[in-house]
């Protein structure tokens, strides 16, 4: 079975962004997606801020899991950004956001975005894995915690973590 880490190397893990706001991280990830991924930061930008313009992707609890779907995207992407300071943001509970997990999706893959989101938040669900992840200090330390939490099947058998990792 595999797990989140297939959909995050260490090389995206992000720790102590500096960033001031949600925005200001939003862009930072754009940014990243861009020079890692061959991603244009713009296009990635625009489709992370109109999903957000629906409602918020903020589960409470200190986590949030922005995603959009991203035509010319062959395979799952995730990205793990926290920053140096908790960010203020419209959070179901009023508390600062400090985990950030950007999904993006190849866009003609919609069942399994639905899937790859409900797997993220299941897993953000249980309170030892959030713990786990704030607790790790270095990349490697939250692969490390991502690679305990499994991805639905559907994934794999569509293909989609074949090219993620």
């Amino acid at each position: 079975m595999s797990s989140l880490a297939d959909l995050c190397p260490p090389s995206s893990i992000l720790l102590d962004v500096p960033a001031r706001t949600v925005d200001d991280l939003f862009e930072h990830a754009a940014c990243f997606a861009e020079h890692h991924y061959a991603l244009p930061a713009a296009l990635v930008l625009h489709k992370l801020q109109d999903r957000e313009r629906l409602g918020s992707t903020a589960l409470g609890r200190g986590v949030a899991i922005p995603h959009a779907r991203i035509d010319g995207l062959d395979h799952p992407v995730m990205i793990y950004l926290r920053p140096t300071l908790p960010l203020d943001a419209d959070t179901p509970d009023g508390k600062g956001l400090s985990e950030f997990l950007f999904l993006l999706m190849p866009a003609k893959a919609c069942q399994q975005h639905l899937q790859a989101l409900a797997d993220v938040a299941a897993a953000l669900h249980l309170r030892d894995f959030r713990q786990a992840l704030r607790d790790a200090r270095s990349a490697t330390a939250v692969h490390r915690v991502l690679a305990t939490a499994p991805v639905h099947v559907s994934l794999q058998r569509h293909g989609l973590l074949e090219n993620a990792s």
